[in-house]
């Protein structure tokens, strides 16, 4: 059973983005009013409300500080970066030195620095204490509104992709140049492994021949050598994702294959086959033993010892993203109009929301309403967007100027996704 815990009310315009602390205990609301509130998630309450920015602040530009103690938004049309305390709302300091606006804002794992991309084609590192600008990554790409950056899980390196061809390693200390990641064509998609010593990236690759070969790579992530070549695939590489422990790469493909590679040696684990549709997220349960990846209209499930198929999780519309719960009981996948959430022991649909729109003066407003048996329409939840807590009860956001705080009896998660996008970083940590 999912029952509303809280409305969130306060903001004058609509609420555009949210995002929990690490620790879940706060969540954060950002609005067309310009200003980001945030919530005691346990009571409901109001905590601070931030103000000063130019323009609304959406999810790249809004960030807590892995440690929870700071927060970093910025407006959209805001060329400084405002780092806060969690705590008192008090401004600490303003990170100041992009001549056009900033795009998007990630901490590092450590908490101690910042890194900001911006549409002066300049991504800076700042130290989050003093808000000094520590480095900035020079590029000579043309296509920077994509750009992201993403730290290795010690802190000690920048891994940085954009509308271009070649993924970049950078010394997060100094701001230098480690390496250029070469070779692929078209965006590719890059991701640290957990431990970090490893960068994965993948892309839709040409031999020179008329038909397109698509092949990851996988990199030492301190020296930028090319270690393995991972090619298999026979169209372009949608997602790929690291196992928890490291071990394995997955990687979904147009070609409608998913495939498992072992991270040591290289060779291809096992593939998903005699799939027509195209497969476009992947991801593993949180134990590793279970592959979900979605499709158009349906998700699949593996055992990832065996390579067997477990279940078929059947959906009449696009499923977008798929996530497993913290404890990998549950698999919840979206699409543009439905959330629905899946017990993992038995393959079941246990609960579905709708979404359906109304037109008011201001635009479209988004609500879910929960379907599952037993719940009562007038027990419903809000939704513009969603995100993961762990450990904890959920957020299913948002709709005009209120966002709904929902949770479930059941103590696991059960959240909309707050998915990988499609912009060649994933994970955590983003910029």
């Amino acid at each position: 059973m999912v029952r509303l815990r809280a409305t969130l009310a306060g903001h004058t315009e609509r609420v555009e983005s949210l995002a929990f602390s690490p620790d879940g205990r706060v969540v954060a609301t950002s609005s067309k009013d310009t200003s980001v509130k945030l919530w005691d998630t346990a009571t409901g309450q109001l905590k601070v409300t931030l103000t000063g920015h130019r323009g609304w602040v959406n999810n790249a530009r809004m960030a807590f500080s892995p440690d929870g103690n700071q927060m970093a938004t910025a407006g959209f049309r805001d060329k400084a970066v405002k780092l806060w305390d969690v705590t008192t709302g008090q401004l600490r300091v303003i990170l100041t030195g992009h001549n056009k606006p900033v795009i998007s804002v990630a901490f590092s794992p450590d908490s101690q620095a910042v890194a900001t991309g911006s549409y002066d084609k300049r991504p800076k590192l700042w130290d989050a204490k003093t808000g000094q600008l520590k480095a900035t990554l020079i590029r000579s790409e043309k296509d920077v509104q994509r750009l992201r950056a993403l730290f290795s899980p010690n802190g000690q390196v920048v891994l940085t992709t954009a509308g271009s061809r070649t993924p970049m390693l950078w010394d997060a200390a100094t701001g230098k140049l480690k390496a250029v990641l070469s070779g692929h064509i078209g965006l590719p998609i890059a991701e640290f492994s957990p431990d970090g010593p490893l960068v994965a990236t993948a892309s839709n690759d040409f031999e020179g021949t008329v038909s397109p070969a698509s092949s990851a790579k996988l990199w030492d992530a301190k020296t930028g050598k090319l270690i393995a070549r991972l090619v298999e695939h026979e169209s372009d590489i949608l997602d790929l994702v690291f196992s928890p422990d490291g071990h394995l790469l997955a990687t979904a493909s147009r070609d409608g294959t998913t495939k498992v590679w072992d991270v040591a040696t290289g060779q291809l684990k096992f593939s998903t086959e005699g799939e027509k549709q195209i497969a476009r997220r992947v991801t593993f349960s949180p134990d590793g033993q279970t592959l979900a990846v979605g499709y158009y209209d349906h998700a699949k499930t593996w055992d990832v010892a065996t390579g067997q198929l477990k279940a078929t999780l059947t959906a009449r519309q696009e499923e977008i993203e798929i996530n497993f719960s913290p404890d990998g009981q549950l698999l919840v996948t979206t699409s543009n109009k439905t959330v629905k959430v899946w017990d993992m022991r038995s393959g079941e649909l246990i609960a579905r929301y709708h979404q359906r729109v109304w037109k008011y003066a201001e635009g479209g407003v988004s609500c879910l309403l929960a379907e599952k048996p037993g719940l009562r329409p007038k027990e419903e939840a809000h939704r513009h967007g969603e995100a993961y807590q762990s450990g904890g009860p959920f957020v299913i956001s948002h709709v005009g100027d209120v966002a709904g705080l929902a949770e479930g009896e059941d103590p696991r998660v059960v959240a909309g996704a707050a998915g990988r996008g499609g912009d060649g970083i994933s994970r955590p940590g983003q910029v």
